[in-house]
C-alpha cells in the first residue's frame, strides 16, 4: 500500500470520528421537567371547616371588612385585602416619609388586627411596595366583579412567593 493511500485512509477515519463527535456533542441536553408548584396554599384541605370563603361574593365582603380594619391602623392611608386559603394578602398605602422601622411596626400591627378580626386566618402577608399593592388592587377588583379567586392562581402564587408572613 502506498503512503498516499495510508494517509488518505487515516484522514477518512479521523474525519468520520470528528463527524460522530460533532453530531453526538451537539444534541440538546435533556433536562428533567420542572416540578409543579404544589404548595397547597391556594386550595384549602378538604373537610376543614376553618377555611375562608371561596365564593367571590363572600370573600369580597370579608376582604373589604378586613381592609377597613387594616386602614384604621395609625399610619395607613388605605388597605387592600385578597383572601386565599387561610391566608390574607394585604397591600398597604401608608403615609409618606416613614422610617423603615415604623413601616415594619405598621405591618405587624395590621397583621395582628386582621388575625384578631377573623381567627380562620393563619398567615398574613403584608406589602407596602407600590407595584405589589397595585397587583393586589387589580386582583381584588376582579374578585369584586365576580371572578373566582382561582382565576388569579398564578399571580397569587407569585405574590405569595415574594412576600414573607408577618407576625406568625
Amino acid at each position: 500500500m502506498s503512503n498516499k493511500k495510508i494517509w488518505f485512509t487515516w484522514y477518512k477515519i479521523l474525519l468520520l470520528t470528528l463527524l460522530v463527535i460533532l453530531v453526538a456533542g451537539c444534541q440538546p441536553q435533556r433536562k428533567p421537567a420542572p416540578m409543579p408548584d404544589n404548595t397547597g396554599r391556594l386550595v384549602p384541605a378538604p373537610g376543614t371547616s376553618q377555611t375562608l370563603p371561596v365564593n367571590p361574593g363572600e370573600a369580597s365582603a370579608l376582604a373589604k371588612k378586613l381592609a377597613a380594619r387594616a386602614a384604621k391602623v395609625d399610619g395607613v392611608n388605605s388597605a387592600t385585602v385578597v383572601l386565599t386559603g387561610n391566608t390574607a394578602l394585604v397591600g398597604l398605602d401608608i403615609k409618606a416619609k416613614l422610617e423603615k422601622s415604623k413601616i415594619e411596626d405598621i405591618k405587624k400591627r395590621v397583621a395582628a388586627e386582621i388575625k384578631k378580626e377573623d381567627s380562620r386566618i393563619k398567615d398574613v402577608l403584608v406589602s407596602t411596595d407600590a407595584d405589589m399593592v397595585t397587583r393586589l388592587k387589580r386582583i381584588a377588583s376582579g374578585i369584586n366583579q365576580g371572578r373566582p379567586v382561582s382565576s388569579f392562581r398564578d399571580e397569587l402564587n407569585d405574590i405569595m412567593r415574594r412576600l414573607s408572613p408577618v407576625a406568625r
